[in-house]
């Protein structure tokens, strides 16, 4: 955890700096705002389709990731002013330096963007960086979470990860990106409703010991509401990714409010019994 916190400590200002002076050429190079806003794609995407795009490049990330290394946080204040720089001010500002550039150059990759600005070895720090603070995470949190669920050594998980990758790099998965990325934006967000009912309606804002027997081993209800919530994305109504966070929360509340009521009354069977 203290090498991401000091890979994060050079990566975050280094690419913060590129990605203002990458903004400032972008806007210059088009004649100003007026000049940016005039260009038009040759084939423009839906609102949804976009909003698609910029859930799915972070959701994974706020709903798994983040809580991995907000455990670590020393209160819940200091948890809720990280995820709104995070989340707020942060997330935003690396999609707008990315549509900027995009828009500017005709590049989708921050990396090319600021090649084709002249700023070669900026593209190649910024690369470097980006890559690595974003694996390092993805596997942190990834072994983190297979590690617990099925015990199988961390640094086996790691390494299993870094082999998948490259494997990837290799096969040419970046060319699936854009699916990839759909593909998040879909399934996902539902995992957050999930969460959220979890936490607020079936154990009312406190987790028990995990040495208990009070959490199951598997919690079936939480499957039907995440699939149902990953089914709503293919109701023309509204946006997709907020309507399957909603679904997903009320069904999930839903089954821990049942779950609940049947918990009840096996105590109260067994208080009777034992009062026989």
């Amino acid at each position: 955890m203290k090498w991401m916190s000091k890979l994060s400590d050079i990566a975050v200002p280094l690419v913060l700096i590129f990605g203002i002076i990458s903004i400032v050429l972008s806007v210059k190079s088009t004649g100003g705002l007026t000049g940016l806003f005039a260009i038009q794609p040759e084939n423009p995407a839906s609102f949804n389709t976009l909003v698609s795009l910029s859930i799915g490049s972070f959701v994974c990330g706020a709903v798994s990731f983040t809580p991995d290394v907000l455990r670590f946080a020393k209160n819940k204040k200091q948890t809720l002013i990280i995820m709104f720089l995070a989340m707020i001010i942060a997330n935003p500002l690396m999609i707008i330096l990315g549509a900027v550039g995009a828009i500017a150059t005709g590049y989708s990759d921050i990396t090319f963007v600021l090649a084709a600005q002249g700023l070669l070895a900026p593209a190649f720090i910024v690369m470097i960086l980006n890559i690595w603070s974003t694996a390092q995470g993805c596997v942190y949190s990834g072994s983190l979470s297979l590690g617990n669920t099925f015990k199988v050594n961390r640094k086996t998980l790691v390494i299993g990860f870094g082999l998948a990758g490259t494997i990837g790099a290799i096969i040419g998965f970046y060319n699936y990106f854009g699916t990839f990325i759909n593909f998040l934006a879909t399934t996902i967000p539902a995992l957050g409703g999930v969460f959220i009912a979890d936490y607020l309606v079936k154990y009312r804002k406190g987790y028990p010991s995990l040495e208990g027997n009070e959490i199951p081993a598997v919690n079936w209800g939480a499957f039907i509401a995440w699939g149902l919530g990953i089914a709503t994305n293919y109701v023309g109504f509204g946006i997709t990714q907020v309507n399957c966070i909603i679904v997903a929360a009320a069904i999930e509340a839903v089954f821990a409010v049942i779950s609940a009521k049947r918990a009840n009354t096996k105590k109260a069977a067994a208080v009777e019994i034992q009062h026989a």
